[in-house]
C-alpha cells in the first residue's frame, strides 16, 4: 500500500539517542517493508536526505533511501493514481478514515505485514492478481511497480468471523466480496452484506475496505464470447451467440451455478425483465431440463460452467501458459500453442464494460497493494 510518512515523525529525529525510540523502529520497520515489496513508503525529499545522517536508523535503510533519493520522481510517480493510502503520524491517537486516506497512529506501523487480500476462495485471490497485474502492465507504469498481497480465505459464511478475526491486530486488509445480485440494480445478497457490516465495524480499529464489486461472481469478469472460447457449455454458446454485448446477461446471469428451477416458477419481475428473452432462447435451443416439476424447485433447469473454468480462462489469457492450457482444456501442444498465441488478440476484443469492470477491480487492489516490483528488489538493483 501507499504509505505516507508525515513530516511530525522526522521532527528533532537528529536528537534521539535511542534505537528503540518508536519513530527510529516505525521508520526502520517501514522501509524494510518496502525494501521487501509489502508496500511503497513516501516521504519529502528533505525527510529523506535527513534519515541518511541518522545513525540510530538501520545502516540498510540509510543504504536504502539513498537508492530512493536518486529515483524519486520514478519511484513515486504511482501518487498520481493513488486514491486510498495511508498516513502515518505521532498526531493520530487511533485509527480513523478520511475520504481519501486513513489516519494511522505510529504505534499501528510497527509491525505490520503485507496487505492481507481477503476472498471467499484461494483461487479468487490469485485470479484478481492476475487481472491486476495485466491492467496496470497495460498502463506502461515504468515497469517498476507491482502489486502484491498475503492471500487469506474466509469460504462463504465464515466472512464476519474471520474478519474479526483479522481486527483484533494491527493490519492492512483489502476484502472481496460476490454480490450474488442477479440483475443490475438488485440488492447484495447475504454474504456481501454481512462481510460488508463487520468491516465497518473493523475499521473503527484496523486499516480495511471491501472492494465494491461491478458484478455478480468473478466467473463473470469474462464475457460469454471469452468462454465460447475454452468450453462447449450450452448457455455460454447461446449468449455469446445471441447477447455478446449484453451487459446485464454478461455482469449479472448466473453462469457459473446455472438456473435453478424454482427460479422459473417464480421469477421476479425485474428477472424477467431482464432474462426472458435468454430463458426463451434457452428453451428453443433444447437446453433447459424440461423433466422438472413443482416439487424440483432446488433442482438445476440451465447448467453452468462450473467453478475451474474462470480460473483456467485466467491462466491462458494473463500468463499464456502453454504446459498448464494443455492440462486444463485437454488439449495436444498444437491447440494450447495456438490458443495461448491468440490471447493478447482475444484481450483487446473484449467489450468496453467488461474492461471497466476490470478498471474497478485493478484500481482497489493497486490502491491496496502496491509496492516495487521484484525486479527492482536490492539484490538485482545497481547500488
Amino acid at each position: 500500500m501507499y504509505i505516507i510518512i508525515e513530516d511530525d515523525v522526522f521532527e528533532n529525529l537528529e536528537q534521539i539517542d535511542d534505537a528503540f525510540d518508536p519513530r527510529i523502529m516505525a521508520i526502520d520497520h517501514l522501509f524494510d517493508a518496502m525494501i521487501k515489496g509489502k508496500h511503497i513508503v513516501y516521504s519529502d525529499i528533505k525527510n529523506l536526505i535527513k534519515i541518511k545522517n541518522i545513525e540510530k536508523l538501520g545502516a540498510r535503510t540509510r543504504q536504502y533511501v539513498g537508492w530512493i533519493i536518486k529515483e524519486y520522481a520514478q519511484i513515486y510517480s504511482c501518487k498520481s493514481i493513488i486514491t486510498k493510502y495511508l498516513s502515518v503520524s505521532t498526531k493520530y491517537k487511533k485509527i480513523s478514515e478520511k475520504e481519501d486516506y486513513f489516519e494511522v497512529p505510529l504505534e499501528y506501523v510497527l509491525d505490520i505485514g503485507e496487505t492481507k487480500l481477503l476472498t471467499e476462495n484461494e483461487s479468487d485471490a490469485k485470479f484478481y492478481q492476475q487481472l491486476s497485474k495485466y491492467r496496470y502492465k497495460q498502463k506502461q507504469l515504468n515497469g517498476i511497480f507491482d502489486v502484491c498481497f498475503e492471500n487469506d480465505s474466509y469460504h462463504g459464511a465464515n466472512g464476519v468471523s474471520k474478519i474479526e478475526q483479522l481486527a483484533e491486530g494491527n493490519k492492512i486488509v483489502l476484502c472481496v466480496a460476490d454480490t450474488d445480485m442477479d440483475f443490475p440494480g438488485d440488492a447484495k445478497k447475504s454474504t456481501f452484506k454481512g462481510v460488508n457490516g463487520a468491516i465497518k465495524k473493523a475499521k473503527q480499529r484496523i486499516a480495511t475496505d471491501l472492494l465494491d464489486f461491478p458484478v455478480r461472481e468473478k466467473e463473470n469478469l469474462f464475457p460469454a464470447m471469452v468462454y465460447s472460447k475454452f468450453t462447449d457449455v450450452p448457455i455460454i454458446r447461446v449468449i455469446s451467440e445471441k447477447y455478446p454485448e449484453d451487459e446485464a446477461i454478461n455482469n449479472f446471469f448466473d453462469i457459473k451455478d446455472g438456473i435453478k428451477y424454482k427460479k422459473v416458477l417464480n421469477p421476479q419481475e425485474k428477472w424477467k425483465k431482464y432474462y426472458n428473452a435468454l430463458m426463451s432462447d434457452c428453451e428453443k435451443e433444447n437446453i433447459c431440463n424440461k423433466n422438472l416439476g413443482e416439487d424440483d424447485g432446488d433442482k438445476c433447469y440451465i447448467s453452468g460452467i462450473g467453478e475451474k473454468i474462470c480460473d483456467n480462462v485466467a491462466e491462458v489469457l494473463f500468463t499464456g501458459n502453454i504446459k498448464q492450457t494443455r492440462e486444463a482444456f485437454n488439449m495436444n501442444d498444437e491447440e494450447a500453442t495456438s490458443i495461448c498465441g491468440k490471447r493478447y488478440e482475444l484481450l483487446s476484443e473484449m467489450p468496453d464494460f467488461v474492461k471497466e469492470n476490470w478498471k474497478v477491480i485493478a484500481k482497489s487492489l493497486f490502491n491496496w497493494g502496491c509496492c516495487i516490483n521484484i525486479s527492482r528488489y536490492p539484490a538485482q538493483r545497481n547500488w
